[in-house]
């Protein structure tokens, strides 16, 4: 058990003696997977990471996890996938799980991407398995989860990114999210300048 005051070990260890799901706080929900030393590497091939995973024995996977009353985990997301908005933290695999409930969607990758002030938003990129329309997103979004993680912006397409077998790739989803975005700005535009 840990005396730190930053951290408190919630469950039992995912690896036995080799791995913990620490929370951070008293009585905090939210929790990051840590590994101890003794069953990983010691160094990144990359400097800089060393810093900022390697840290008083443990390292910190970047998982994130919530705990339930009853100290049940869940697997939140990826804490450098996660963004704020409006103030709010959002997990993009909880978008993502949502909108997986839906029956016309086969696949789904949300991001964050930036709106004209420069602001985070959620968007989605989308692989419907049947016609479906962005309003139908929408409100399937408004009524199975909370309204921070409503997509803003939400775009459909044959097949999403990938990197490898089923890994879904969110760097291109947000690039092509983000052109498609600003190609709609950019029209919007030009159309309220031609009507003045």
């Amino acid at each position: 058990m840990n005396s730190s005051p930053d951290f408190c070990d919630s469950g039992l260890p995912l690896w036995k003696e080799n791995s913990h799901v620490r929370c951070g706080g008293y009585r905090s929900r939210h929790c990051e997977e840590r590994l101890s030393l003794k069953r990983i590497h010691r160094r990144y091939l990359d400097e800089s990471l060393i810093h900022d995973r390697l840290r008083d024995g443990w390292f910190r996977t970047g998982d994130r996890f919530e705990v339930d009353e009853d100290g049940y985990f869940f697997y939140k997301g990826r804490v450098d996938q996660m963004f704020v908005c409006n103030g709010r933290n959002i997990f993009p695999l909880e978008i993502d799980t949502i909108l997986l409930g839906h029956s016309h969607v086969r696949s789904v990758c949300a991001v964050p991407i930036r709106d004209r002030e420069g602001r985070n938003i959620p968007a989605v990129l989308i692989e419907p398995s049947a016609p479906i329309r962005e309003d139908d997103i929408v409100d399937y979004a408004l009524q199975h989860g909370p309204s921070h993680g409503v997509p803003r912006f939400v775009r459909f397409v044959d097949r999403l990114p990938l990197i490898g077998p089923g890994k879904i790739d969110r760097c291109e989803c947000t690039r092509v999210l983000q052109a498609a975005f600003d190609e709609g700005v950019t029209r919007r535009a030009a159309r309220e300048g031609s009507l003045t």
